[in-house]
């Protein structure tokens, strides 16, 4: 299903359910007046302090990341993006695409994808659970142009271009993945480098997943539209839970 192209979907408002009684939480606006990567930024201004991530470390100390920390690291990441994509040799396209292969944490892996949206470009998340050849398939199938790898997955992905560079198949850029201090362990109040508006497509793919079952793992592109009806249904939920 596609839409027309435009600002905003007009979707029908939806029924006040979730967060009735929260001190730090907004509910974000779903009707299509803002784009998913918008809504990092809503979330910025709106609910800076509800927790977005709560885990803890090896030695049992819990660590709370809140709503306005994350989009800084999230601007941080496309800031990195951004860089990568100018300094690449692929050819130009309006929407680059950028892969990311690793086995890393996942607050560190939603900031990168939530990153590489937020610049304007798709995020593709590849399992390293699959074989160089199926990587190589996966890469080529959709034109990445920069893939971000894990130290864990070095020799996969070094595996994986080699196969693309002998079927004839030019090999995208790579760098090393971000880690969480690259993201995290900054000044963020102080180097706090806010990306620009940008406006978006409904119909653009937003990100990419692949299918399972190896030789023929497929991409699976996913548009904002999906995704903006996908966080709609939970309004509709008889349970609130965002009163915390």
């Amino acid at each position: 299903m596609t839409v027309k192209a435009g600002r905003t979907l007009n979707l029908p408002p939806l029924p006040p359910t979730q967060a009735l009684c929260s001190d730090t939480f907004r509910p974000p606006p779903l009707d299509g007046s803002l784009s998913i990567p918008e809504l990092y930024d809503w979330h910025y201004e709106h609910s800076p302090q509800h927790p977005l991530f709560v885990y803890s470390d090896e030695h049992g100390v819990t660590t709370t990341i809140r709503w306005a920390q994350a989009v800084r690291a999230i601007h941080k990441a496309g800031r990195i993006v951004l860089d990568l994509a100018q300094g690449s040799s692929a050819p130009k396209s309006a929407r680059p695409i950028f892969a990311i292969l690793a086995n890393n944490d996942a607050v560190t892996y939603f900031t990168l994808m939530a990153g590489i949206c937020r610049a304007g470009f798709v995020a593709y998340a590849i399992s390293p659970r699959n074989s160089p050849a199926a990587v190589a398939h996966l890469l080529s199938n959709t034109g990445v142009v920069h893939v971000l790898v894990g130290s864990e997955t070095q020799d996969l992905a070094d595996a994986s271009l080699q196969i693309m560079r002998e079927s004839g198949t030019v090999p995208p850029d790579q760098s090393r993945l971000p880690t969480f201090e690259d993201l995290y362990f900054v000044n963020l109040d102080t180097e706090f480098d806010p990306l620009p508006p940008l406006r978006y497509d409904w119909n653009d793919p937003l990100v990419i997943l692949h299918s399972s079952g190896e030789p023929d793992s497929r991409p699976v592109s996913t548009t904002q539209f999906f995704i903006i009806l996908t966080l709609r249904f939970d309004r509709f939920s008889k349970t609130n839970r965002l009163d915390t």
